[in-house]
């Protein structure tokens, strides 16, 4: 029994030994790893990966910017071009003026010295292109009264006038008439002076109308500028004197153009649409939406004024190349 008791206590340090062996080496793993070479540096980072992150930001970049414009196109409610014209309102526009991209011009609006520029060819066309299809509008109706009007200020309606009787001069006697009495601007487009008696003058002073017109240059083209400001100039343009003066003055031309105001903003041009059976529209390309339009050709329908035609102005040139092959032919002829 002694014997077998040294044997237990033998087994029983064995047992202890081999556990406490155990729990100490049971943190560490056994590796079958071993060294076959040295360590080198290496010659290139492994990251960043610049040229990989440049690729992913012109990718990523590019996709942004498509969608941008996808989206800026969606949300486009302007009109561009006479293509553009035609695709969403359904419409063809009477004539398309081009931008003027002059450095003299860049602060100034375009006077009547651009209508005889030979370096502005382009420009001289479209407007005889305008003149033109008017004309044929007006073939056997008789017509002698155009006026000229916008939807809201700033779209180039004074230009259009302006250079649109310097081409209807060409060819006839023609008066053009500021009955814009609010913000008058004809006057300084031929360099007349502010001070110089007009339309008002003889309308509420009596002035003779030979002393009030101004004939520019050696044309056939007269001027009748706005005159004196008025505080009432819708009693003025609806006055019976103002039809009387209207009436006489068409036995002494073949045409009278009228510069209007824009139509949202007052109804004077209303008043001289209602004297001129109509009205020529004057849009600017890239700034007019479709529903500012649309509201301009309800109050036209309210008031029961007919549209002369719509006049796209500052439109820009077409590229060679572009799907629009009328516009771009008719740019490239005029050029030659």
């Amino acid at each position: 029994m002694k014997r077998e008791v040294d044997t237990n206590a033998k087994l029983y340090d064995l047992f202890l030994t081999r556990q406490k062996e155990t729990s100490a080496t049971s943190d560490f793993s056994a590796t079958n790893a071993r060294f076959s070479d040295h360590a080198l540096v290496p010659e290139l980072p492994n990251k960043p990966n610049r040229k990989l992150i440049v690729l992913l930001a012109f990718v990523a970049s590019m996709g942004f910017a498509m969608m941008v414009i996808i989206c800026l196109d969606a949300l486009n409610n302007t009109i561009e071009s006479a293509r553009d014209f035609e695709n969403k309102l359904g419409l063809l526009p009477t004539g398309t003026v081009p931008l003027l991209k002059d450095r003299s011009y860049k602060k100034r609006p375009l006077d009547a010295s651009v209508f005889h520029n030979d370096k502005f060819s382009v420009f001289h066309e479209s407007l005889d292109s305008i003149r033109t299809s008017l004309n044929l509008s007006f073939y056997n109706k008789n017509r002698k009264l155009v006026a000229i009007s916008s939807s809201v200020p700033e779209e180039g309606k004074t230009t259009v006038a302006v250079n649109l009787a310097l081409s209807f001069a060409k060819l006839e006697k023609v008066l053009l008439i500021d009955c814009d009495l609010r913000k008058p601007s004809v006057a300084g487009r031929f360099g007349i002076s502010n001070s110089h008696p007009g339309l008002t003058n003889i309308l509420m002073m009596n002035t003779l109308s030979e002393d009030c017109i101004v004939p520019y240059e050696d044309s056939n083209l007269d001027v009748l500028s706005a005159g004196m400001l008025s505080p009432n100039p819708q009693e003025i343009l609806s006055s019976q004197a103002f039809e009387e003066l209207i009436l006489s003055l068409s036995g002494k031309y073949d045409r009278i153009i009228f510069d209007t105001p824009p139509i949202l903003p007052v109804k004077d041009a209303f008043l001289v649409g209602r004297l001129t059976q109509g009205i020529v529209l004057v849009l600017k390309a890239n700034s007019t939406t479709k529903s500012v339009y649309k509201h301009t050709m309800t109050l036209f329908a309210r008031h029961q004024i007919p549209i002369d035609g719509v006049v796209l102005n500052q439109v820009h040139a077409p590229k060679k190349g572009a799907h629009n092959y009328s516009e771009y032919a008719k740019y490239a002829y005029s050029q030659s």
